[in-house]
C-alpha cells in the first residue's frame, strides 16, 4: 500500500538525510586526507637515490606495517562515525515524529469540529424539513376544502340558473322564499369572495411549497457534501496514523541497532569465559565472578538499548563498565566500589563503581528465561535496567568521564545471550 506523505514532512525528512550525507562525506574526505598524508612522505623517501641496505630493510618493514595500521585506524574512525550517523538519523526521525504528532492532533481537532458542525447542520435541516412537511400537509388540506367549496358553488350556480330560466315559478314563490333567495345571494357572494381568497392563498402556498422543495433539495446536496468532506477527513487521518505508525516502527528498529551489532569480546574477558554463536552467547562453568566486556563502546550521544536473556543461571550480574579499570583487575571480582562497573545482581541487589550509599540497594531479581533490557543515556548520565516480563525497573546515575562498554559477570554454571531485537 503506497502512502502519500505530507510535502512538509517529506521535505523535512529529505533535509535530514541530506545533512547526514554531508556529514558522511566530510568524514570520508578527512579519512582520505589522513591516509594521503601518511603515504606521501613514504613515497618521497622511497624515491631517493641509493639508500643503504639497512635503511631499505627498515623502510620495507614500515611499509608492510602501514596498510594494517591504516585499515585499523580507518575502522576505528568508522566505529566513531557510525554512532554519530545513527544519532543524527534518530534525531531527524524524532523531529518528523513530533511534526506528525502535531499534525495528527490538529487534524483530529479539525475533524471533530467538522463532525460537530455537520451534526448541528443536519439537525437544523431536519427541523426545517419537518416544519415544511407540516406546512405542505396544511396546504393540501386547504386545497381539499377549496375543492369542496367549489363543488357546492357549482351546485348553487345551477340552482340560480334554474330560477332565472323559470320566472313564472319565481313569481309563485312567497315572500319567505324571496328572503331565502336574498340570503342565498348574499351567501353566494361571500363564498365567491372566499373562493378567490383561497385561490390566491393557494397560489402563494404553491410558491412556498416549491421554495420548500428547492430548499430540501439544496439541504440534501449540502448534506452529501458534508458527508464527503467527513469521509475525506477520516481518510486523511487514517493515512497520517499509518505514516506515524511506520515512523515509530523505524524509530524502534534504530533504537535496537546497537543491540543488533553488540558482541561479547573474545579478547577483553576472563579466560574461564567461553564466547560462542557469533559472539552473541557467553558462558562460564567456574566458581568466582568472571567479567566479560563487549566489543562495542556505548555512543556519547543519544540513548541506546541492549537486551540480555538468561539461559543458564548460577550467579549473574548485568551492566556496563570502564574497560581499562576492568582490564587492570584481570576481569575478576570487579563489581564493587572501585571495580569500574555498574551492575544489578540476579538476587535483586545493585553493585556499582562509585556510589557507596547505593551499594546493595534492592533492585529486582531475575532468573532463567528472563530478559533484561538495559537503557543507557550518556548525555543525561544514567542507566536503567528493566525486566521485560514484569516491567520492573531500576535506575542509577553513572560516571561518563571515560568510555563505557556493556558487560556481564558470571559465576558458576551460567550462560547468557545478547538479543538482536526487542522481545515481543
Amino acid at each position: 500500500m503506497s502512502i502519500k506523505m505530507n510535502p512538509e514532512v517529506q521535505n523535512e525528512i529529505e533535509a535530514g538525510l541530506q545533512e547526514v550525507y554531508q556529514q558522511l562525506e566530510i568524514s570520508y574526505n578527512r579519512i582520505n586526507d589522513f591516509i594521503g598524508n601518511v603515504f606521501v612522505p613514504i613515497n618521497c623517501i622511497c624515491s631517493t637515490n641509493l639508500p643503504s641496505p639497512s635503511f631499505n630493510q627498515s623502510l620495507n618493514l614500515c611499509v608492510q606495517q602501514i596498510p594494517s595500521s591504516t585499515i585499523n585506524l580507518e575502522n576505528q574512525l568508522l566505529l566513531k562515525i557510525s554512532p554519530l550517523v545513527k544519532v543524527m538519523v534518530s534525531k531527524q526521525v524524532q523531529k518528523v515524529e513530533q511534526t506528525l504528532n502535531k499534525t495528527q492532533v490538529k487534524l483530529t481537532q479539525e475533524l471533530q469540529q467538522k463532525i460537530i458542525n455537520f451534526q448541528e447542520t443536519q439537525l437544523k435541516y431536519e427541523e426545517i424539513i419537518k416544519i415544511k412537511d407540516q406546512e405542505i400537509g396544511q396546504i393540501k388540506n386547504q386545497i381539499k376544502e377549496q375543492q369542496k367549496i367549489e363543488i357546492q358553488m357549482n351546485k348553487n350556480s345551477k340552482d340560480v340558473e334554474f330560477l332565472k330560466n323559470h320566472p313564472r315559478d319565481v313569481l309563485k314563490i312567497n315572500q319567505g322564499d324571496q328572503q331565502l333567495i336574498n340570503d342565498f345571494k348574499i351567501k353566494d357572494q361571500e363564498q365567491t369572495k372566499l373562493i378567490l381568497d383561497l385561490r390566491n392563498k393557494n397560489e402563494r402556498l404553491m410558491i412556498e411549497l416549491k421554495e420548500v422543495e428547492q430548499q430540501k433539495v439544496e439541504s440534501e446536496i449540502k448534506l452529501r457534501q458534508k458527508q464527503e468532506e467527513l469521509e475525506k477527513c477520516q481518510e486523511s487521518n487514517e493515512k497520517n496514523e499509518e505514516i506515524l505508525k511506520q515512523l515509530q516502527q523505524q524509530s524502534i528498529v534504530q533504537e535496537w541497532q546497537f543491540s543488533q551489532s553488540l558482541t561479547f569480546s573474545k579478547t577483553y574477558k576472563h579466560n574461564n569465559l567461553q564466547v560462542t554463536q557469533n559472539a552473541k552467547v557467553i558462558e562460564n562453568a567456574q566458581v568466582g565472578w568472571c567479567c566479560a566486556i563487549c566489543d562495542q563502546m556505548i555512543p556519547k550521544n543519544g540513548i541506546i538499548y541492549f537486551a540480555i536473556k538468561i539461559i543458564e543461571k548460577g550467579r549473574i550480574m548485568i551492566g556496563i563498565g570502564f574497560r581499562d579499570i576492568v582490564q587492570s583487575k584481570e576481569y575478576y571480582d570487579c563489581y564493587s566500589i572501585g571495580g569500574g562497573t555498574y551492575n544489578i545482581w540476579d538476587e535483586g541487589y545493585c553493585y556499582n563503581h562509585d556510589q557507596q550509599d547505593k551499594t546493595e540497594e534492592v533492585a529486582f531479581s531475575y532468573s532463567i528465561n528472563d530478559i533484561i533490557i538495559v537503557e543507557v543515556d550518556i548525555n543525561n548520565k544514567y542507566i536503567t535496567w528493566k525486566k521485560s516480563s514484569t516491567n520492573q525497573s531500576f535506575a542509577l546515575t553513572i560516571d561518563t568521564s571515560k568510555d563505557l562498554y556493556p558487560c556481564v559477570h558470571l559465576s558458576g554454571q551460567s550462560k547468557v545471550e545478547i538479543l538482536n531485537q526487542l522481545p515481543q
